[in-house]
C-alpha cells in the first residue's frame, strides 16, 4: 500500500499533536496516590525479592547435589566400561 506525501504529512502531524502534551497536562492526567501506598507496594516487592532469593539458593543447592550425583554415576559407568 502506497501513501501519498500529503497523507503521510497528515499522519505525522496528528501523531505530533498527540505527543505534544506539556508537563502540566501530563501531571493533570496522572492519578494522585498517597506516598504511604507507594511505600507499602515497594516494601511488598522487596519482600518478594527476598523470598525469591531464598528459593533460588535452595534450587542452586539442589542442582549442585544432582550435578555431583550425575558426575559420580558417569565416573562409575566409565570404570565399568574400562573393566570390560
Amino acid at each position: 500500500m502506497k501513501i501519498s506525501i500529503q497523507k503521510l504529512r497528515e499522519i505525522v502531524q496528528e501523531e505530533q499533536e498527540k505527543l505534544a502534551k506539556t508537563p502540566k497536562e501530563v501531571a493533570e492526567d496522572a492519578p494522585e496516590v498517597d506516598a504511604d501506598e507507594m511505600g507499602t507496594a515497594l516494601e511488598q516487592q522487596l519482600d518478594f525479592m527476598k523470598a525469591l532469593k531464598i528459593k533460588e539458593a535452595r534450587a542452586r543447592r539442589r542442582a549442585n547435589r544432582l550435578l555431583a550425583q550425575r558426575r559420580g554415576l558417569a565416573r562409575k559407568i566409565q570404570e565399568l566400561k574400562s573393566k570390560k
